[in-house]
């Protein structure tokens, strides 16, 4: 079974009180649904470096402080997805990679993220992370 590695950064404003979320572009299953940005680990990339690659190429911000938050392991028919989830604060504004996301929204952070149509496990890690705020 093959085992791949991802980095998925929670992204918040200045004042912590809003959230990053977008919608990608490729994927006809995952189109319409809200998550944050992420992506697989290179091999030659340890996590942090992966943090920092995944700002750049995907909203085009810089910042060198990340906050563990979670890991996360889902299993599919071949593969084992290993999940490393960091929070990140970063500016207001970005500047979204079209060809990766559709769109994007700063939401604020309650409960009313509860009515978004999410991909992968987003709605558990957004549940973690109001119990903690």
């Amino acid at each position: 079974m093959k085992i791949i590695k991802t980095v998925n950064i929670i992204t918040l404003n200045a004042k912590k009180d809003k959230i990053l979320l977008v919608k990608r572009a490729a994927d006809d299953i995952l189109l319409r649904k809200w998550s944050f940005i992420g992506q697989a680990q290179r091999k030659d990339e340890n996590l942090h470096e992966c943090a920092k690659r995944i700002l750049k190429e995907d909203l085009g911000v810089e910042t060198k402080e990340f906050t563990p938050f979670t890991k996360k392991e889902n299993t599919t028919s071949n593969s084992v997805i290993k999940s490393e989830y960091f929070i990140a604060v970063i500016p207001d504004k970005i500047t979204l990679n079209k060809q990766k996301y559709t769109e994007f929204e700063w939401s604020k952070l309650n409960e009313e993220l509860f009515f978004n149509d999410y991909a992968f496990n987003q709605k558990d890690i957004i549940a973690d992370l109001l119990k903690q705020s």
